[in-house]
């Protein structure tokens, strides 16, 4: 895939996660009572939400930072995290697959419930098994660009290296010290 095809992919899957956090951030308040829990608990559930968010937009930041300055190792924690993600979602799509198949064998009808975890987990799934394939890419490629050019300098560093110390000898000054003349 070209390079700016792959740029564009990534930016769209970066602003998918983005926004799946900001909904579930949103829909985790929504659901929230917290008339019936003790203040404590509200101010820790809160926390851990604003910490979830802040995690989520510094690994989005760290992606596109890695993608606009061809930096390979920032988009390592997306990585890291979306193939947790991806386990994760694929253990509950075959819980669910797994619940179906005995509530079919059982009793002979599927619920409505469990057909649409099915239906959300292999999305997910989906998502978080794509975003992955697109982001490893984008890193290789950058990371191939990347050796390439540091082989271009390497081969022009030692060429111009070796047309400086032809004929210049070294000279020992200390033990550990050489000076080139």
């Amino acid at each position: 895939m070209e390079e700016t095809q792959l740029q564009f992919l990534t930016n769209i899957t970066a602003g998918i996660f983005q926004l799946v956090n900001i909904t579930s951030a949103a829909l985790a308040l929504a659901v929230w009572d917290y008339s019936h829990y003790q203040s404590l608990r509200n101010i820790a559930y809160y926390g851990s939400l604003i910490i979830s968010a802040s995690i989520s937009t510094t690994i989005v930041i760290m992606l596109l930072r890695g993608i606009h300055n061809k930096q390979p190792y920032l988009m390592l924690p997306f990585i890291i995290y979306c193939s947790l993600q991806a386990v994760i979602s694929l253990m509950f799509l075959s819980y669910f697959i797994t619940t179906a198949i005995l509530q079919y064998w059982f009793s002979g009808t599927l619920s409505l419930y469990t057909t649409q975890m099915i239906a959300i987990f292999i999305s997910a799934s989906l998502y978080w098994v794509i975003s992955l394939w697109i982001v490893r890419e984008q890193r290789q490629q950058i990371e191939k660009s990347a050796e390439s050019y540091h082989k271009l300098l390497k081969h022009r560093d030692h060429k111009l290296r070796n047309s400086f110390t032809k004929f210049r000898p070294l000279v020992r000054l200390h033990p550990w010290a050489y000076i080139q003349i």
